[in-house]
């Protein structure tokens, strides 16, 4: 198996100067008690790490960042990112997981989009690299396993407010 950063050293930018990078970032629902919007900013810097790390080319990001459940998939921040992916022009998108893009099957159909368009995604957590062999079974477990993530943490939180509400 090809490591993947042998396989990152060996992109070759569609336009011949620099990565075209599309940084996606989102948040659900910030809010006092909620995710911080300061979130954005800490994903932010871990795709430019990861870039830095794993690149050894120059590369210019566009930022696509936004709040909102990430099953809506009417969100202007997720029609924004289908329009830029559309146009071909992008080399990369990246994100801190899948997860942040959108939600269910929907999140694999959108790497199959990147894909069709020669425009490599790359879901740093989930361990999603669409140039490497393999990646559509790593992206549909990964919607699976986010999907089963919230529903847990959804009945997690359902039981402890019940709980707290039948003990005063």
């Amino acid at each position: 198996s090809v490591s993947m950063s042998r396989c990152l050293a060996s992109v070759r930018p569609k336009n011949g100067r620099c990565l075209n990078v599309i940084a996606v970032c989102r948040v659900s629902s910030p809010g006092p008690g909620k995710q911080d919007i300061r979130s954005l900013d800490d994903q932010l810097l871990k795709i430019r790490e990861y870039l830095d790390r794993e690149f050894d080319i120059p590369y210019q990001i566009t930022e696509v960042r936004g709040q909102g459940s990430g099953e809506n998939l009417n969100r202007h921040e997720f029609l924004e990112l289908l329009d830029l992916v559309d146009t071909a022009e992008y080399d990369l998108v990246i994100c801190e997981d899948l997860g942040r893009i959108c939600r269910r099957i929907q999140a694999h159909t959108f790497a199959e989009e990147c894909d069709d368009r020669n425009t490599r995604l790359i879901a740093i957590n989930d361990h999603i690299d669409t140039a490497q062999e393999g990646w559509q079974d790593h992206s549909i477990f990964s919607a699976w396993h986010h999907e089963r993530s919230n529903r847990d943490t959804s009945q997690r939180i359902k039981r402890s407010h019940r709980n707290r509400f039948s003990t005063g």
